[in-house]
């Protein structure tokens, strides 16, 4: 269950990286098992990384120890977020699966909020003030909330939130279409300071987010200037 490491360990990226291949491909096929499942594996997924007190995600979960991995991970927030919307906008159904998962997204999302930069950016490790502000998370929760909206799975008092990470997004955007500031590969790390000393770097997946994002945020802005 995780994106490298043992099998007993859950991470949040596998969300991204497996699970909304799962959904989409159920979709594609008209197979509702597959999608029920990716369902079921968000709320998994959810269920075990969510920190109750918080009501953030940890990096990670031990499934023999029965313990958390890692931190309030920034980015893993974002995967968690924008995994949720991915897999969910393919169950049309009102299950209990579903509203659990819709139930968690929002609460995330309330915490989010109040951690949020006043620069529009969130941290790489979303409690800490001594961590840096890191641009893939920002990118991440603002997809995330923006196309949460759109398919009405977000409330939409968490549009000015977006608005102030698509400005910090976009500001962290270069001449040629890098996104800056941006976290290179980061495995689960044992320490506060693991987190804090990943290098900043342009990886696919920051442009991915950053992309994402945009083309979300575009996508609004033409619905706004249509009403």
């Amino acid at each position: 269950m995780s994106a490298g490491g043992a099998a007993a360990e859950i991470w949040a990226d596998t969300l991204f990286v497996s699970v909304i291949y799962l959904a989409r491909r159920g979709a594609a096929l008209g197979d509702k098992s597959y999608v029920r499942e990716a369902v079921k594996q968000l709320v998994l997924h959810m269920t075990k990384l969510k920190d109750e007190s918080s009501k953030l995600y940890f990096h990670g979960w031990d499934d023999v120890a029965s313990k958390p991995l890692g931190f309030l991970w920034g980015r893993g927030n974002a995967w968690v977020t924008a995994s949720a919307v991915d897999i969910l906008q393919y169950e049309p159904e009102d299950t209990q699966e579903k509203r659990l998962a819709v139930g968690m997204l929002n609460e995330q999302l309330e915490a989010l909020a109040r951690l949020q930069d006043e620069s529009g950016m969130w941290r790489t490790v979303l409690d800490r003030p001594d961590s840096y502000l890191e641009t893939s998370v920002t990118a991440g929760v603002a997809y995330g909330i923006l196309k949460g909206i759109r398919l009405r799975l977000v409330d939409e008092k968490f549009k000015p939130a977006a608005d102030r990470a698509m400005a910090a997004v976009l500001a962290n955007v270069d001449a040629e279409g890098n996104v800056l500031g941006g976290s290179s590969g980061t495995a689960v790390q044992t320490d506060l300071e693991g987190y804090r000393t990943i290098p900043l770097q342009v990886t696919a997946f920051t442009q991915g987010l950053g992309l994402l994002a945009v083309s979300e945020w575009i996508r609004s802005q033409r619905t706004k200037a249509s009403q």
